[in-house]
Parts: C-alpha cells; structure tokens; sequence
C-alpha cells in the first residue's frame, strides 16, 4: 500500500456519511504532524458566534467564528495571512496560523489584517500515535496536498468532494437518515 504523508497543510475530505458525525461534510487543515499526534482544524463550519463576543477588545463586529473541531471547544484559535505576527506557524506560502495575539488584536483593530485575512475557530480536531493514518485506511479521509485560501474564501466540502472524484456525486447531497430520503 502507498504511504500517506500527512504534513503541515495537508487537507483531510470527510467521506460522505463518516461514522462519526461530528465530522460530516468536512474539510480540515493540519497544523501539527508528528509520530505522536496529528491536529488539525475543520475550516468549513460556520459558528453564530462573533468574534467581538468573545473578545470585547476586539473592535470589529463582522468576523465570525468557525467550529474547528470536538477538542477544547471553548479555546479560541486562529489562522492569518499575516507573515509579520510574532510566533505565528507558518502552514503554508500564504497561510499562518496562532501568534502573538494581543498583536493580532491591534493589527485588527488598526486595519493591519482585515477581516478577510483572519479565521477564528473554536476547538481543534486531534488524532493519537497512528489513530489518523488507521482511519485513512478505513477510508474515513481523503488526503489532499494542496493549498487552498480558506480565509478569503468559502470552501465547499460537496465541490472539492467532486473535483476530487465524480463517482461522489450521488453521494454528497444524501441525508444521513436514509429514512428521510
């Protein structure tokens, strides 16, 4: 069987109807990847909670907060386009994630970073020794080497489901009650 490399930046594609439905219809970026453990984030689940509520000193009232997984969800985490953030992580060319966060609040409230460079998520996605790679085998995930800009724009999980494979198409629309259908 081919070797998985799952890296800094690799994006997991639930499989239509995973078994844990926590993770239905996601997409999740990996920050961390090492022999031990594997985190990630969910970047397409949207949250009704503004960042503002959550951060009073934050002055913009627009940007929203996303669902980044089951692990710690009232941790509030977040990724940038800003290279110049102390003791961020670079993910990729174009994307860092965490930093100094009381410098990301004045870059924000001084329009250093707009909103559409900053995602905020609450809660992360985490896997043990070996727990990822035994669930990509099972056919849980889909592994994608490439970069998208999930802070910018809307990522949709049916879209890259059949960009990935047309043979998902009748899938990605299914309700996970059968009943209903």
């Amino acid at each position: 069987m081919k070797k998985i490399n799952i890296n800094t930046g690799t994006l997991l594609l639930s499989i239509p109807l995973i078994d844990d439905e926590r993770f239905d219809k996601t997409i999740i970026i990996i920050t961390e990847s090492s022999k031990e453990e594997k985190i990630g984030f969910i970047i397409n689940k949207k949250t009704n909670l503004k960042v503002i509520d959550l951060v009073k000193k934050i002055k913009i009232k627009s940007i929203t907060t996303n669902y980044g997984g089951p692990v710690c969800a009232e941790n509030l985490f977040y990724f940038h386009k800003n290279k110049s953030i102390e003791k961020s992580k670079k993910i990729n060319n174009k994307l860092y994630f965490g930093g100094n966060f009381n410098q990301i609040i004045e870059y924000l409230n001084c329009k250093l970073i707009k909103s559409n460079e900053i995602f905020f998520c609450l809660g992360y996605c985490g896997w043990g020794n070996g727990q990822l790679e035994d669930e990509i085998k099972e056919k849980s995930w889909i592994v994608l080497n490439e970069q998208i800009d999930f802070i910018s724009n809307v990522i949709d999980w049916k879209k890259k489901m059949i960009a990935f494979d047309e043979k998902y198409k009748p899938w990605v629309n299914s309700n996970r009650n059968f009943h209903l259908n």
